[in-house]
């Protein structure tokens, strides 16, 4: 039986030309050692088959999977080309599976949030044929193997060991800044490289948005040399930059006139407050599941009896418009109208005040609400307990409640407020346990700045191989 190694860049791939038993995938099809020598073969050379039949549910499966599509293109009035398109690779893509014997694919990625990805997701799912996910850790910045059977909430770490790693050290000081309240120190601080100011904002999007018109024009006279088997994935309307950052300004000016520093309340008892995401993000979607939406939260807490007021407090990577990777495309999940409309389901705006972290690592005074944050882990980590809505990759952590297990908001105990000392030491056992011998080097900086460290890429190497040969 062969692996399928997907979507890694050239210097990875390389590293494996003469292993017989490894498929490599990329954007233009399959590389395939035939008499010694790797052959392209274009997605095209394989048919639906026996798949056919399954057009209807794939269709209906893309469809699910929409925020992903949007995200990466938004020319919508081309969605249902893009989908039937994007159907008929999934059939393919089944076929070549079954044919070359693949009864594992490992994706140069932490979860399906492009529409590659996506394909491939769904064509391991059709062929039955798992798919291994290499998920960034904030806690070491190293590669957890995720392995996923069906959908997002099927996922779950792999438990294999391939390395030497000792997560102990990690973990603690991952912990003691929780307990101080300071952020992770990957992913929870902003870089040199992001942009905040408005203005500098607007002449970017300028530059951006000027240079992709050029492109189109240049591409609708001259073939595209750069064109690939997804490149119609991908795509934008005319100046999107422009109107995204300033619907994202909108609506962020809009928040902080509204925002509070102390969280007044009028009633006692339980106080619920979510957490909310950066978004677009794989965090929120496709990890989020139904749930990925804040306003549909709210509307799900709602369902659930909860009909105090309910706290709302913004990420903080909410205020970038451009990161190293490019337009964070705030404006496409924040404008002034969804403000608005959490304000109409009884939300109310928090601001924290510095040293204290409302729903934070040691806050007992509300009980928080995240689709798939870290701040669940810094939490349980400090004996707190966290309501999460989604499919995290440290699910079945102690203090974690998921919302599936919760019948009537009504009834949680006001002991779910209290520091456990049992929680904050199961926590640490579970998280050194989960990491430890477990993870990759995260040579390719996958989730981070995905560019290749190549004085990393042996350590990877080697690790690599050990997932590989683990079947």
């Amino acid at each position: 039986m062969n692996v399928a190694i997907c979507f890694f860049g050239k210097q990875i791939s390389d590293l494996y030309l003469n292993n017989e038993r490894v498929i490599i995938i990329d954007k233009h099809g399959w590389l395939v050692l035939i008499n010694g020598r790797r052959t392209l073969i274009g997605n095209d050379y394989f048919q639906p088959g026996e798949y056919s039949y399954q057009f209807g549910t794939v269709l209906n499966q893309l469809r699910e999977n929409m925020p992903t599509i949007s995200r990466w293109n938004s020319k919508g009035d081309t969605y249902e080309q893009i989908l039937r398109r994007a159907a008929r690779q999934v059939l393919c893509l089944a076929t070549g599976l079954k044919y070359y014997g693949v009864n594992r694919c490992i994706l140069s990625t932490g979860v399906n949030h492009h529409l590659d990805s996506t394909i491939l997701e769904l064509a391991g799912r059709l062929s039955s044929i798992p798919r291994i996910y290499l998920y960034v850790i904030n806690i070491s910045g190293r590669l957890l193997p995720l392995i996923q059977g069906e959908c997002i909430s099927s996922r779950q770490a792999l438990g294999q060991e391939i390395s030497i790693y000792d997560a102990s050290l990690v973990v603690s000081e991952f912990s003691l800044r929780a307990r101080q309240n300071q952020t992770p120190l990957i992913g929870g601080i902003i870089l040199k490289t992001d942009i905040t100011n408005y203005y500098r904002a607007l002449l970017v999007s300028m530059f951006y948005d000027f240079r992709s018109f050029l492109r189109m024009i240049k591409n609708s006279i001259l073939p595209n040399k750069f064109e690939n088997d997804y490149s119609y994935t991908t795509g934008s309307y005319p100046f999107q930059n422009i109107n995204q950052v300033i619907a994202q300004r909108t609506g962020l000016y809009y928040y902080e006139k509204r925002m509070t520093d102390i969280a007044n309340s009028s009633h006692s008892g339980m106080k619920l407050i979510i957490m909310a995401h950066f978004q677009p993000e794989a965090s929120s979607f496709p990890e989020g599941g139904s749930l990925w939406n804040h306003i549909d939260l709210v509307y799900k807490l709602r369902s659930l009896g909860y009909n105090k007021n309910l706290y709302y407090k913004e990420h903080f990577a909410s205020w970038l418009y451009f990161s190293s990777i490019g337009a964070t495309q705030v404006g496409a999940y924040r404008d002034k109208h969804y403000y608005v409309h959490l304000e109409a389901l009884n939300c109310f705006f928090i601001q924290d005040k510095i040293g204290k972290k409302f729903g934070g690592s040691n806050c007992q005074e509300f009980l928080p609400v995240t689709i798939t944050g870290s701040v669940a882990v810094e939490r349980a980590l400090n004996g707190l307990h966290t309501i999460v809505t989604g499919y995290p990759w440290y699910l079945g952590l102690p203090g974690v409640i998921h919302l599936n297990d919760i019948k009537d908001l009504n009834n949680l105990s006001a002991d779910l407020l209290e520091f456990d000392e049992n929680i904050a030491l199961s926590a640490h056992q579970f998280l050194v346990s989960l990491l430890s011998k477990k993870t990759l080097t995260n040579a390719t900086g996958i989730g981070l700045t995905g560019i290749l460290d190549e004085g990393l890429l042996e350590d990877f190497k080697n690790e690599f191989d050990q997932l590989l040969y683990s079947f």
